[in-house]
């Protein structure tokens, strides 16, 4: 990298009329490396489509659509493609409480109790929660359970009362920590902030959002009310079957029960106008959105928590923050990461659900910081899932094997394996798990958690003595497993 740059500035002093023409083929050379990496991340997981937006010196440097909004009609993706961002909502609840913090209607360290009257829990405790501490998830509200999104997205709410009669309903919770002892990521607490900004501003969340900020950043194409989003436009849910297939899935994720935890949909122009937005300090054409003294306040970590208001942050080095949130829903990802410093950032979407795409995204910033160095993990990750899917299992691995000795076997991680063998638990696969693990031991016999991971899969498939053996084996590579000493006593 110092060489590129070194040679870069020789030639650009030596022959001055060149240098527009250096600057192009760099251009030229990154937008070339930026689409051979997408490729082949969607070639390994075979995901159905994607759109993917870089932001360079503040500004939009490259946005694309790739792949297929729906398996069915095969309409390719663009950047003016769709999709639902999840969790990425977060951060626009998290904006809407700022601005109204501004105007003296919101005091951060004021409890919630302050603002709704009907909010209660079965823990007295819940008096004690502030709006702050629902803002970077030390509230002590537990996070919503699957099964009661699942429902609520098969049965999807529509009016404007969904989320109140959602808040009301949470008489029955219990705290799982003392409020501001502990970061516990909350949907819930999302719920309540969203009920927060409709009692203050007295309209709904999603008007207010969209009247406060989606129309003053000109995020034309964004809205939170799916009834409003043009529906040729909207790319399809998309989930795997058990013959790891994409399919799409039955439902939309939506409903306005959950509208603050995860129903703003977007389009790549949006939402790389939203980060543009906060890179520039909350103003965009001229026009504040928010102060700066209150991003700052969102971007400051306290008291070892990942997490400052709504947005996670990690500080790299002296030089270098990473600010950032993800969304997923059954049949979406969302992937938004910015370097305030650099004035870099990265926003992906894509149409699918059971696969990350952090991965993809910091490629994509590393490429944006002139750093192409090769990323192990995510090229053995990536390519022994293409070829899960597409062998059976014991072809599969052999195949792996003969992979992985052809390459920098080194470098190969016993939790990419581990992780496969989640996924194909979650689809109902699981003998086709139990080969994974099984081999992950072959590969790793010295590692006693692989043991343990590999006795779990063969309780979760009756096979009780099989489970015993592989935890004596985990107990006799590591005599302090607890784990392991507690479960064979329960089997036992």
């Amino acid at each position: 990298m110092k060489t590129r740059i070194f040679l870069t500035i020789l030639i650009a002093t030596t022959f001055v009329t060149n240098s527009d023409l250096i600057a192009q083929n760099t251009e030229i050379n990154e937008t070339k490396s930026i689409k051979q990496h997408i490729s082949q991340y969607m070639n390994w997981y075979d995901i159905p489509g994607l759109s993917i937006g870089l932001i360079k010196n503040g500004e939009i440097y490259y946005t694309k659509g790739f792949g297929i909004k729906c398996i069915d009609s095969k309409e390719k993706v663009t950047k003016n493609t769709i999709f639902s961002t999840a969790s990425v909502t977060k951060l626009f609840v998290g904006m809407a409480i700022m601005q109204l913090n501004e105007e003296n209607k919101v005091d951060l360290n004021k409890s919630v109790s302050s603002y709704l009257s009907y909010f209660e829990l079965s823990d007295t405790l819940f008096n004690k929660i502030t709006i702050k501490q629902l803002l970077n998830h030390t509230s002590g509200l537990p996070d919503v359970e699957g099964d009661e999104f699942y429902s609520s997205w098969e049965n999807p709410e529509y009016d404007d009362d969904a989320l109140k009669r959602y808040v009301k309903g949470l008489k029955s919770k219990t705290l799982v920590s003392i409020p501001g002892e502990n970061y516990n990521y909350s949907n819930i607490g999302y719920e309540i902030l969203g009920c927060v900004v409709s009692e203050v501003s007295g309209i709904s969340l999603e008007d207010y959002i969209n009247n406060n900020i989606i129309k003053p950043i000109g995020m034309q194409h964004s809205n939170m009310l799916l009834n409003n989003i043009d529906t040729n436009l909207l790319a399809c849910p998309h989930i795997l079957d058990k013959d790891l297939k994409f399919k799409i899935n039955e439902y939309f994720p939506y409903t306005r029960r959950h509208s603050a935890s995860g129903t703003l949909l977007s389009n790549i122009d949006d939402m790389c106008r939203f980060a543009i937005t906060i890179l520039n300090k909350g103003i965009i054409d001229k026009n504040r959105i928010l102060k700066e003294s209150s991003l700052k306040k969102m971007l400051t970590l306290e008291n070892d928590n990942p997490a400052g208001l709504s947005w996670h942050i990690t500080e790299v080095d002296s030089t270098m923050t990473l600010i950032f949130h993800a969304g997923g829903d059954p049949g979406f990802r969302t992937e938004l990461i910015l370097i305030p410093e650099k004035q870099l950032g990265v926003v992906i979407m894509a149409n699918m659900w059971e696969h990350q795409i952090e991965p993809l995204a910091y490629k994509m910033l590393n490429i944006l910081l002139e750093d192409d160095e090769k990323d192990w993990f995510t090229f053995f990750h990536g390519s022994t899932w293409e070829i899960i899917r597409t062998n059976n299992a014991s072809s599969a691995l052999d195949k792996i094997k003969s992979f992985i000795s052809d390459n920098n076997d080194q470098k190969f991680h016993p939790a990419i394996l581990n992780q496969h063998s989640n996924s194909l638990l979650e689809i109902g696969r699981i003998n086709y798990a139990i080969e994974l693990r099984k081999f992950n031991v072959e590969l790793y016999p010295k590692i006693s958690k692989l043991y343990d991971l590999l006795a779990e899969v063969y309780l979760q498939n009756e096979q009780t003595d099989w489970a015993i053996k592989n935890y004596e084996k985990s107990l006799e590579l590591n005599p302090e497993n607890t784990n392991a000493k507690e479960m064979l006593e329960k089997l036992k």
